[in-house]
């Protein structure tokens, strides 16, 4: 597993790591056989409780101790549905400071323009974001659409930046992609900016020198 990791980490640092995916399904992978201790229902007033499945009733089962082999499909794939191109880097602006220590967090090396800087630019214009209804590990996840247009202007010194030519740029994408559906977009770290037309993440898309620290 180490070597299969270091050559995926080789290969996002030689830029071969052109087009990511941003949503995934689950998708079935291969037809197994498990072991299973068959179970049968119990007669009333006996027999243990089955483990409870939401919306169904519970009731009572007897466990034979027989041990029996049981065929089951195996959903071990997550196969994108929206995938998006790869940039040289990512910009994000000074004022999103908990999402660069979430970056920082994982392992991801974060830089700071140093001076300001004339950039070609992808800038994300908002179409509209989401939020949904019910909490989910105490956040109301938040699902952006919208698109990338191209833009040319000066970026501010103190902007953070995000190279992807990083062993963790597979990463750094699947968390900077406003459409990620897994994102920091989606946990809520750029809420306070969602009712701005654009996205406070932007994209370099070709190599070019850019004058920047990393943060220690």
């Amino acid at each position: 597993m180490a070597r299969i990791a270091n050559r995926a980490d080789e290969q996002t640092r030689r830029g071969k790591f052109r087009k990511g995916g941003l949503r995934f399904e689950i998708k079935p992978w291969k037809d197994t056989e498990i072991l299973w201790e068959r179970c049968v229902p119990a007669d009333p007033g006996s027999g243990v409780p089955e483990p409870e499945n939401p919306g169904e009733t519970p009731h009572h089962i007897h466990r034979t101790g027989e041990i029996v082999p049981v065929k089951m499909t195996d959903y071990g794939i997550f196969a994108a549905t929206e995938k998006s191109d790869v940039p040289y880097a990512y910009l994000i602006d000074a004022a999103a400071p908990n999402a660069v220590s979430n970056l920082r967090t994982h392992g991801i090396v974060v830089e700071k323009l140093t001076q300001d800087t004339q950039l070609d630019l992808e800038q994300f214009v908002i179409g509209g974001a989401k939020l949904s209804e019910h909490a989910f590990q105490g956040h109301h996840e938040a699902t952006l659409t919208g698109k990338w247009k191209k833009r040319g202007g000066k970026v501010a010194a103190g902007t953070f930046l995000v190279r992807m030519n990083q062993p963790l740029a597979r990463l750094a994408f699947y968390l900077l992609e406003p459409r990620s559906d897994d994102g920091l977009f989606e946990w809520n770290f750029f809420d306070d900016s969602l009712e701005a037309e654009i996205a406070p993440v932007r994209r370099i898309m070709k190599p070019i020198a850019v004058d920047a620290t990393i943060i220690k």
